[in-house]
């Protein structure tokens, strides 16, 4: 049998260490394409197994390209852009690579949630310019301040516990699921929005979870609340939240406007009151090798089952 031929679709030589970059060689011959590419569908066309970042769409239209696939791999936990129906209807395995940065995503959730209390961008930009004076901001503290998880799976759990444990904060959540060890905090959606000062949304794009904060849902939320929005922004309702943030009644901080069209992200962009930021969540040391270790690891697992 010859060996399977490997497709990966927008990765790029930092995203995979060097040696992890030689163990997928070794499983068999590898084609680097991007979107775009005017050779991909050649490229497809042969391949068994496609590797493919995240906001790379896989629906029908791809998998006529690849009558031969019958493996995709996604780099992160979201497949809100897979279409699992499609795979599952041509027999083609989908994994993602779960819990890789679930510390590295609540860490950077709280730490936004500190520097927007505390000040410290503004705080700091005034010493660069050296302004030592003391400050006229007078910061929260995070003890006993109302905050919201939307989304209490893993990621959530993890803020909760940081936040509630660590810090002292106020918290409750709203879940899809809840499990009985933390029923005793869990609020509907619309309750939960409208008591919280920080929201911290950590929730997988489904076709459940798609537009979830609408406009009267936002329009719920409590005046100078701060939403850390560290997933998809799909979930949201982009125009009801810019009419807030442009009449300066809420604040929104998030990583994912690398997702956006350029033109909602130039609005977002000339917005003070939305705190922007690169794709950063899981860019630490330790989730970068866990997810390149769960890719390889998930791919081995299904070259070496039957077809």
């Amino acid at each position: 049998m010859p060996p399977p031929r490997i497709v990966t679709l927008d990765l790029v030589d930092r995203d995979l260490p060097p040696d992890d970059w030689q163990a997928l060689a070794e499983l068999g011959p590898v084609v680097c394409a991007r979107r775009g590419d005017p050779d991909l569908p050649l490229h497809l066309a042969d391949a068994d197994a496609v590797l493919v970042q995240l906001g790379v769409r896989v629906d029908g239209a791809l998998l006529a390209r690849a009558p031969k696939l019958r493996y995709v791999g996604v780099f992160g936990t979201s497949m809100g852009h897979i279409d699992l129906a499609a795979c599952a209807a041509r027999g083609v395995v989908v994994r993602n690579v779960p819990g890789f940065s679930t510390e590295a995503v609540a860490e950077l959730a709280v730490a936004i949630t500190l520097d927007h209390l505390r000040g410290l961008t503004d705080a700091r930009g005034r010493a660069a310019r050296g302004d030592l004076a003391e400050t006229p901001h007078l910061g929260r503290e995070l003890r006993d301040l109302r905050v919201g998880i939307v989304g209490r799976g893993a990621i959530g759990s993890r803020v909760a516990s940081i936040l509630g444990a660590g810090f002292g904060a106020d918290v409750r959540h709203w879940s899809r699921t809840t499990r009985a060890e933390h029923a005793a905090h869990a609020m509907t959606l619309d309750a939960l929005l409208g008591r919280s000062e920080v929201l911290s949304v950590h929730l997988a794009l489904t076709d459940e979870t798609r537009g979830l904060l609408d406009r009267p849902r936002i329009a719920g939320i409590p005046r100078g609340a701060l939403l850390v929005h560290l997933s998809p922004l799909e979930l949201l309702d982009l125009d009801a939240l810019i009419e807030r943030l442009r009449e300066g009644s809420l604040w929104l901080a998030t990583d994912h406007g690398d997702e956006l069209a350029p033109e909602t992200l130039a609005i977002l962009r000339s917005l003070e009151h939305c705190i922007l930021y690169p794709p950063i969540g899981y860019a630490t040391e330790r989730a970068h090798d866990a997810r390149a270790r769960g890719l390889l690891a998930g791919l081995r697992d299904a070259l070496s089952s039957p077809r």
